[in-house]
């Protein structure tokens, strides 16, 4: 008989008609059980699964690591860790669970001087390789894409280091394409801008552009350069989320701490004339979904 666990959070995903790694989660794991109800009050949502455990205990709960408070249930406590280290909460929840999932080495060694776990995993959330591929059709005049564009993927503030993106497209000829998560729109002829596009579009764009960019300051884990990758796109990126200290060889190019627009140019332009195998060393690496799902079962599996 498996064991039966439990899925916490407040919801599954806050984005209609998308699927989230808790999605995963339940497809993956026997015996697991959604109990996310829809709770918008954090306060409020570790009190109803208390009382919910005190009726009909399970054997585990997975948890998402931030936002609500540690739960007094006397059951293994599984939690992912994905978002940046900012409360006393998260600090708690980490070092009284089981086991502590990061999201990433980057993640793992920023929270190193104040969460010490049991027990801890490193696993990146994993892209769909099947869905997220190279496309033998060209859709750059369906959506009016430039030629060799430069795609930058992410909204405009100072963690996704969207100064650097302004000042590349003001002051050199490279093309880029934009997918903002707000409705900035940059007015520039060799630059498209999107904001808010469902995944089909999204694998569509991606395949439109030669170079995907990531200009971020912080990440835990930048799940768009994944994406870019199965899509067999170079990434040249910063030191963040999962590129944390892995050179570029053969998937893309770093950018150095402290590099400025210029010098962001030059590497952008030796990524638009060199080859890599991106989507090869991006499974290589276990950013796939069944390397994801492997490694979810074995800690399951291990509790």
């Amino acid at each position: 008989m498996s064991k039966q666990g439990w899925l916490v959070n407040d919801r599954l995903t806050c984005i209609p008609g998308t699927k989230t790694l808790w999605h995963d989660l339940l497809d993956w794991i026997p015996g697991l059980r959604d109990k996310t109800g829809g709770y918008t009050n954090f306060q409020a949502l570790p009190i109803a699964i208390q009382a919910a455990a005190r009726l009909d205990p399970p054997d585990y709960i997975i948890r998402n690591a931030s936002h609500f408070r540690w739960m007094n249930i006397d059951c293994k406590t599984v939690s992912l860790m994905q978002d940046p280290l900012r409360s006393s909460s998260q600090i708690e929840v980490c070092n009284s669970s089981d086991v502590v999932v990061f999201n990433s080495e980057y993640m793992k060694e920023s929270c190193a001087h104040a969460i010490n776990p049991k027990r801890s995993e490193v696993i990146p959330l994993g892209v769909d390789f099947d869905f997220f591929c190279g496309l033998e059709t060209s859709f750059r005049d369906k959506y009016g894409i430039p030629e060799n564009a430069i795609l930058f993927i992410g909204a405009d503030n100072q963690f996704k280091g969207f100064d650097k993106v302004r000042w590349l497209i003001e002051n050199t000829e490279l093309n880029f394409c934009l997918v903002m998560k707000d409705s900035v729109e940059i007015n520039n002829s060799r630059c498209k801008t999107f904001s808010s596009v469902d995944h089909h579009t999204l694998r569509e764009i991606i395949n439109s552009c030669s170079v995907a960019l990531c200009t971020s300051v912080e990440e835990t884990q930048h799940l768009a350069s994944i994406e870019c990758g199965a899509c067999d796109i170079p990434v040249v990126t910063t030191n963040i989320g999962i590129h944390y200290n892995k050179n570029g060889a053969g998937w893309g190019e770093k950018i150095p701490d402290g590099a400025d627009g210029a010098e962001i140019a030059k590497i952008l332009e030796k990524a638009l004339s060199s080859e890599y195998n991106t989507r090869e060393k991006f499974i290589e690496f276990g950013y796939d979904k069944k390397s994801c799902k492997d490694k979810w079962l074995k800690v399951c599996n291990e509790l």
